[in-house]
């Protein structure tokens, strides 16, 4: 009955391993700008979209390269993710400095090595060559949408004279402020 019970328990054990896989991501190539006392982040729905998690900071390897390995999700788990050196101030951006969309993982049976490049990272120039008027100002770097589950950053954009004329304006909501007022942040120009 013993060896019974322990031959189930060992074709469990096998059953569990085939149906979960972890993933190591390994970062191949980082822009030359990249500081060199900065680490590097994996931030994602993983991380609750933390940027800077301590829990999911990256390390060197044998070869000196930043890697994670993740924690083993069942086969078919999908998640999304983005890198970073610790905000999203300081976020991945694309070869021409754009924003990029997330980046996405399925997990497969097997463990899997994913080979990543980051072009650009924002906030590496070495100062602001930001074009956003200075009537445009970030109400919240961590706006929280929770349909989401996520954060975003608020910008508005005030008429010129708002503070101080004591008139009242209509509003109008617009998606992608990164895009409409600084031509820094935006993947085609302000």
């Amino acid at each position: 009955m013993k060896q019974h019970k322990q031959i189930i328990i060992l074709f469990f054990m096998l059953f569990t391993l085939q149906i979960s896989a972890q993933v190591t991501f390994v970062i191949q190539a980082l822009p030359d700008n990249t500081p060199v006392e900065d680490t590097i982040f994996i931030a994602g729905d993983i991380t609750g979209w933390e940027p800077g998690s301590s829990d999911y900071m990256m390390h060197k390897n044998d070869e000196g390269k930043w890697s994670i390995t993740l924690a083993a999700k069942p086969s078919g788990t999908k998640i999304e993710y983005k890198f970073t050196r610790g905000s999203w101030k300081t976020g991945e951006k694309g070869q021409s400095g754009q924003e990029i969309a997330n980046r996405t993982f399925t997990f497969s049976h097997s463990s899997s090595v994913v080979d990543v490049t980051i072009y650009n990272w924002a906030n590496t120039g070495g100062g602001s060559s930001s074009t956003a008027a200075t009537n445009v100002k970030i109400m919240s770097t961590d706006f929280y949408m929770p349909q989401l589950d996520r954060k975003r950053r608020i910008w508005i954009y005030f008429p010129p004279g708002y503070e101080t004329s004591g008139l009242s304006y209509p509003v109008l909501y617009m998606h992608d402020g990164q895009n409409l007022f600084d031509a820094t942040t935006s993947f085609s120009g302000e």
